[in-house]
Formats: C-alpha cells, structure tokens, sequence
C-alpha cells in the first residue's frame, strides 16, 4: 500500500505542474475574451470545459503511462503498483478538472457546460432536456476518466511499439475509422460509420440517439459501467507489459 501511495504522490506531483500551466492559459484567456467582450460590441467567448479539457486529460493519460512505466519498474516497482497508481491518480484529477471546469463556468458567467447545455450538445441532440447538476457533474467526470483510461490504454499499446508501428497506428485507425468506414457505408448502404458515431456519442459523451434510452440515470449506470470496465481492461494490460530490453 505505501508503494502505491508513493508513487501515487509522485504521479500526482509531475500531473500538477501540467495542470497549473493549463488551467492558467485556460484563465488568461478568459480573461482576454471577457476584456475584449467588454471593450467591443460583439460577444466573444471562450470556455475551458470543452474539447481542449478533453484533449488535455486524454495527452495526460499517454503520457502518464509513458513516462512512469519505465521508472517506477527500474526503482523495484511492480505493474499492479503502477495501474493501481495510475488508475487513481487518474480519478483525482478528473475530479478536480471537473470541479475547476465548473468553477470557470461561473466564475465567467458563461452558464453552460460541456455536456449537458453547450451549443455542441443542443447541435447533436437538442431535444433532450438538462440533467440536474449532480448528474452533470457525475457524467463530466465520467467522461473525463474514461478519455483519460483511454490514453492510458493508448500509452500502454504505444509503449509495445516501435516508431513504424505506431506512426502506422496513429494515422491509419483515424483513417479507416473517418474515411475508409464511410466510404464502405456508402458503397454497400450500411451503416457501420454511424453505429460507431453513436456508440461512441453514447460511452464518452453521454449522447443517446436511441428513442428507448432516454433516461438520464440509465445512461450515466451504462457509461460508469464502461469505465470500470475500461479500467479492468487497463489493469490487464499493465500485469501483461514487458520491459522494452
């Protein structure tokens, strides 16, 4: 257990340094739109809850993993130490982006989040009402720990690779899943790009486009249901990780 909490602490202490130097430029920004907003007539306005957060704690995640494998095994740590630690450091600080995401909200009077009232959300699916804010804050949260076990996931999968694979990797699954996947749909009239888009809408954004699963609560136990499991692949992944020699 102590092995873990250190290097939890350690994890914690390396992500914080990232996160200082993100939430600061998110803040100066803000800053500079709400000056700007004062200062002209039109209505200019940036919010640091939408895809740069995601973006952040989805780097954060690949990187964790990168940077920490290595070390912690080369200082006599093992792998159960390092998904436990990664895994759980991982939790805090989606906690605290999504707990700081809404504070920026307010704070800038923009009245709106990522997920439940955002000009993104009304554009998908508009016609499903607003969650109240504990089931708001509850799915931010969950999206933010399921992108972040993805680059988890991800940075577990690259660290298995050399450079060709996973240059291969990194453009070829965008590829095939945004061109090759629509071209296929459209050459055979299925609709395998879609079920995809809705499958994913629904796991890391909590967008449902099925008439039948329109219970907020339903789908926040389905997407906390993919997290755990998420995580379970996670932890497996990690036992299974060997040395690079």
């Amino acid at each position: 257990m102590m092995k873990i909490k250190t290097a939890l602490r350690y994890m914690l202490h390396d992500s914080s340094r990232a996160m200082i130097i993100y939430y600061g430029v998110i803040v100066a920004i803000n800053l500079l739109s709400l000056l700007i907003s004062r200062l002209s007539s039109n209505s200019f306005i940036f919010s640091g809850t939408d895809f740069s957060s995601l973006i952040f704690i989805f780097v954060l995640g690949i990187v964790m993993f990168s940077q920490n494998f290595l070390f912690l095994i080369q200082n006599g740590r093992s792998r159960k130490t390092l998904a436990v630690s990664s895994l759980s450091a991982l939790a805090i600080i989606s906690i605290v982006m999504t707990l700081l995401d809404q504070l920026i909200i307010q704070l800038f009077d923009q009245g709106s989040s990522f997920l439940i009232d955002s000009d993104f959300e009304v554009m998908v699916y508009g016609s499903i009402g607003q969650m109240d804010l504990p089931l708001n804050l509850l799915n931010s949260l969950i999206t933010y720990l399921l992108i972040g076990i993805t680059g988890l996931f991800l940075g577990a999968i690259y660290y298995r690779m050399t450079i060709l694979p996973k240059i291969l990797v990194s453009a070829g699954v965008p590829v095939f899943l945004l061109v090759i996947l629509p071209i296929i749909d459209y050459r055979l009239s299925t609709e395998i790009f879609v079920s995809v888009l809705k499958i994913a809408g629904l796991a890391y954004l909590g967008i449902s486009t099925w008439p039948k699963l329109d219970n907020h609560l339903i789908i926040t136990l389905i997407r906390t249901a993919i997290v755990l499991f998420s995580a379970l692949i996670y932890y497996i992944s990690t036992l299974r990780t060997k040395v690079k020699a």
